[in-house]
């Protein structure tokens, strides 16, 4: 069975961040109050996200 994981992602910050979707090297900027969901599709039921903050934004694996 596959699982779905999903994480929120909220630009806390007063200047715009860097959102980065690994493996896929997807780059999204987001403005400062902005809230994103990441949603994985098709890994395994008890996966899980990796998040590395980095100055000025974040990556997240799964």
């Amino acid at each position: 069975m596959d699982g779905v994981m999903k994480i929120n992602c909220i630009n806390g910050t007063s200047k715009t961040m860097l959102l980065i979707i690994e493996p896929w090297a997807e780059e999204y900027w987001l403005e400062s109050g902005v809230s994103v969901d990441i949603v994985g599709c098709g890994g395994a039921v008890d996966g899980n996200f990796e998040v590395e903050y980095f100055d000025g934004g974040v990556i997240f694996y799964g």
